[in-house]
């Protein structure tokens, strides 16, 4: 039963027939559904790396040309919608290449954490979204080897699919972090330019939803 006033608890009655009940924060979505997704539309699942707790780390690749598009997901092991917009995107990109551009996509970045039913976030010392200082090896080698990817390939764009809050809101709204005064200036400019090209397809972005 959720709390009604606040909306961010809920009590759960056990039954006497159960000793054990598993949450899920968010819509679940297995790993097979990837694997899946890819093998109905031809798409080979290699292996990125070995991850930091030693399973396979699932990446793919398609497409041929000097444009390098790099997408991850789950850096957080628990914001699990996110690759349902992914799967979105990739089925797209698939369907209408475009020109002179490769894809390489990593969906489940923290791995480990997706199979085991980490949360992930703000891990100590720190979790994967924060791993990527190019002064210093990064201590997750799936981070590690998105790094080395890119620097072989390069990037030309890339992006990480996130679902930092699912409790209405601001959150109902398609938004831009703004947690950084050094890049303030920055991100309005990214985000003024994103709101200009909104069409008819895209999901509604609203510059002033920050």
């Amino acid at each position: 039963e959720i709390n009604n006033k606040t909306g961010d608890s809920f009590t759960y009655s056990f039954s006497k027939k159960e000793n054990k009940v598993y949450f899920a924060h968010s819509m679940l979505y297995h790993p097979n559904r990837f694997l899946n997704f890819a093998s109905n539309r031809n798409i080979r699942v290699q292996e990125l790396c070995k991850g930091y707790k030693g399973s396979s780390v699932p990446c793919i690749e398609f497409g041929n040309g000097n444009i390098s598009i790099i997408l991850t997901a789950r850096h957080h092991a628990c914001e699990s919608t996110g690759s349902y917009v992914l799967e979105g995107v990739l089925d797209e990109l698939i369907n209408n290449p475009i020109p002179n551009a490769k894809v390489f996509c990593v969906p489940f970045v923290d791995y480990e954490g997706v199979i085991r039913g980490d949360q992930g976030k703000s891990r100590a010392p720190h979790d994967h979204n924060r791993d990527y200082d190019l002064e210093k090896e990064s201590i997750y080698p799936e981070c590690e080897a998105i790094k080395e990817y890119a620097n072989k390939n390069g990037c030309h764009f890339g992006f990480d699919f996130h679902s930092p809050w699912h409790i209405s809101k601001e959150n109902d709204n398609v938004f831009i972090v703004q947690n950084s005064l050094e890049k303030l200036d920055r991100l309005n400019r990214f985000g003024k330019i994103f709101e200009e090209s909104i069409n008819e397809k895209s999901l509604r972005y609203e510059h002033k939803n920050v």
